[in-house]
């Protein structure tokens, strides 16, 4: 019989391309959350996180719940005064910081422990420059002027 952690990651074969939970934190800060939310997913599954269903249940709920969000805010815009307008774009800016806050907290505790027992880590640098390059793509891609408002502001 072994003593077992309970807490303990069990990295999958992904686990070479585990990053710090904080790089997706500062790619939501800088690029916006569409494109982050499978990078959270897809760390909590490489390293093998302890509260992977948790994290990956934020996550949907996150995404789905975004664009869920834009639509009900550009509905209501509408019957609003436009100077509050503002306002609402905060509210969809609090829901996906709120949220990747909430998934970095939750991610550290199982990354410390896979870091601590000898898990490879991955510098965020790159993953950073392929969300950049990500970023560019979608922006140059999709015409936003084409797409629905709240689709639209839930890309953003």
């Amino acid at each position: 019989m072994t003593y077992r952690i309970i807490d303990e990651p069990r990295p999958s074969g992904l686990s070479n391309y585990a990053v710090s939970p904080l790089a997706p934190l500062f790619c939501v800060i800088m690029f916006g959350a569409v494109i982050i939310w499978p990078w959270y997913a897809f760390n909590s599954i490489a390293f093998g996180s302890a509260t992977r269903r948790k994290e990956l249940t934020l996550c949907a709920v996150a995404g789905l719940g975004g664009f869920v969000l834009s639509f009900v805010l550009v509905a209501i815009s509408e019957r609003i005064p436009e100077w509050t307008h503002p306002y609402l774009a905060l509210v969809q800016v609090a829901w996906k910081l709120g949220f990747a806050y909430a998934l970095t907290d939750i991610q550290s505790r199982s990354f410390e422990l896979y870091e601590y027992f000898g898990g490879r880590v991955r510098s965020g640098v790159a993953a950073f420059f392929v969300m950049l390059l990500v970023y560019i793509l979608v922006r140059v891609a999709v015409p936003y002027s084409q797409l629905p408002e709240w689709v639209a502001v839930g890309l953003m």
